[in-house]
């Protein structure tokens, strides 16, 4: 299957565009329990395609700053109410095999992703938000 946002021989890297929420929660919403994610900001970011799970929670990180990103989440492009944990390189592969689903099938549709982690503390150590 040919990669999404793949080069296109002029010699350009091919990249992931998401949308990347973070400091909001996960509520349930409806009679059927579905959850939806509430509050924070949303903000669309690019990044090379073989991004690095830790360069990607460093881009991610820059987004709200005095936090060091512990988790990325994403959901399933066919089922709304699956989210998926990212929190290594192999499971940031599993996300680009589901980024490049999403845009075969929905070339326009935006792949979201959730973010939490933890505030740095002033000694240099890390708390739980």
């Amino acid at each position: 299957m040919a990669a999404a946002g793949a080069s296109g021989g002029s010699g350009e890297v091919a990249r992931l565009r998401m949308m990347c929420s973070h400091g909001g929660r996960f509520l349930p919403c409806g009679p059927d329990g579905a959850i939806r994610y509430v509050g924070g900001e949303t903000r669309v970011i690019v990044v090379p395609r073989e991004v690095s799970f830790h360069e990607l929670a460093a881009k991610l990180g820059e987004m709200e700053v005095g936090k060091i990103v512990s988790a990325v989440r994403y959901r399933l492009a066919d089922d709304d109410g699956v989210l998926v944990s990212v929190t290594c390189d192999e499971e940031l592969a599993h996300l680009r095999d589901d980024y490049d689903r999403l845009k075969a099938t929905r070339p326009s549709a935006s792949f979201r992703v959730f973010f939490s982690g933890q505030r740095r503390a002033a000694s240099g150590r890390t708390t739980s938000r």
